[in-house]
C-alpha cells in the first residue's frame, strides 16, 4: 500500500517525514529500532531528528499502523501492520515475522473454545521466542528430566 493512502486512511498529515518513515517501514523486513530508522533516514534527511521520529512512530502506534515490538535485550523495534503475521524472536534479537494461515485457524479455534472472552474483536499474534540449544543446556535439561 502506498504510504500517503495509509496516512489518508488514519486521517494524518502527509508530513515528508511521516511519509519517508512509512515508507522505510513498508519496505523492510529488519524490524528497525528508532536508532536504525535514524541513521537510515538522516542520509537523506539531515534535518531529521531522533526526537521527530520518536513522536511519529508513536503516532503511529496509537493509529495502529505500526506494532512496537521489544526484544530479550530490551530494544524497542517497530513493525509495519501490514497483514495479519506473528513474530518469532531469535536469542541474537532477531525478529522474524511468521505468516501462516494454518496456524492462525488452530489459534483462533483453540482461544474460541478456552477463552472465548478474549477472542470477540480482538486480534490474537503469537510470539515464538527461540532459544539455541547449547551441549550446555541440553545436559542441564537432561538432568532436570532424569528421576
Amino acid at each position: 500500500m502506498d504510504p500517503l493512502k495509509v496516512l489518508k486512511k488514519h486521517n494524518l498529515k502527509a508530513t515528508i517525514q511521516r511519509i519517508k518513515i512509512l515508507e522505510y517501514l513498508m519496505n523492510t523486513t529488519s524490524h528497525p529500532s528508532v536508532e536504525e530508522i535514524y541513521s537510515t533516514l538522516k542520509l537523506i534527511m539531515p534535518t531529521i531528528s531522533l526526537s521527530s521520529i520518536y513522536n511519529i512512530l508513536s503516532e503511529f502506534e496509537k493509529n495502529n499502523i505500526v506494532t512496537k515490538l521489544m526484544t530479550s535485550d530490551n530494544i524497542i523495534r517497530y513493525d509495519y501492520k501490514k497483514d495479519k503475521h506473528h513474530h518469532i524472536y531469535y536469542e541474537d534479537g532477531k525478529i522474524e515475522d511468521l505468516e501462516d494461515a494454518e496456524l492462525d485457524n488452530i489459534l483462533n479455534e483453540y482461544f474460541k473454545t478456552k477463552y472465548p472472552h478474549l477472542v470477540n474483536d480482538n486480534e490474537i499474534n503469537l510470539i515464538i521466542n527461540i532459544k539455541t540449544i547449547t551441549p550446555k543446556n541440553k545436559r542441564l535439561w537432561k538432568q532436570e528430566e532424569s528421576p
